[in-house]
């Protein structure tokens, strides 16, 4: 299956399903989206303190949704998207919004991770790694590329 087609396929199933992770294109561009991970999923059943700082955040804010960027290589999904937090920030674990997961790297990919599941490993991911209260504040694109790569020079990983 081509990078388009998979693309295409991912996008649909996402956008049909009601549920907690919705998404949008960036700029009408099928290799960036736009991914927003709502309340519901974030504070489920047991309080952690990811989720009762993500609440204190969200009476503050008004924003009840963690949103992504995400970036499709052309060769997806042969090879991992970038994924970064744009919102809230502060995350411990996840400076300048940088997700560093074994998953996102091109030796813990697996070509049949769906971008719905890799959603669940990063906030798996946020939630273990969580220690910081939430900001105001928004990442950028430049920040997070430039900790990622950063995270790779330090673990030896080629990407």
């Amino acid at each position: 299956m081509s990078s388009l087609k998979r693309l295409q396929k991912e996008y649909k199933a996402i956008s049909q399903n009601d549920n907690s992770i919705t998404v949008k294109l960036v700029d009408d561009n099928l290799y960036h989206w736009k991914i927003e991970v709502k309340k519901e999923l974030i504070c489920q059943a047991e309080e952690t303190p990811l989720s009762q700082s993500f609440r204190k955040w969200q009476r503050k804010t008004k924003i009840d949704r963690m949103t992504f960027m995400a970036k499709f290589p052309e060769d997806y999904p042969n090879n991992p998207p970038f994924i970064y937090l744009v919102q809230p920030t502060n995350l411990s674990g996840v400076p300048n919004g940088a997700i560093c997961i074994s998953i996102l790297m091109p030796q813990g990919w697996n070509t049949d991770t769906l971008v719905e599941t890799l959603m669940l490993h990063i906030l798996v991911h946020l939630e273990h790694s969580f220690i910081s209260p939430l900001t105001e504040t928004i990442n950028t694109e430049q920040a997070a590329n430039e900790m990622f790569t950063k995270f790779l020079s330090i673990h030896k990983y080629d990407f």
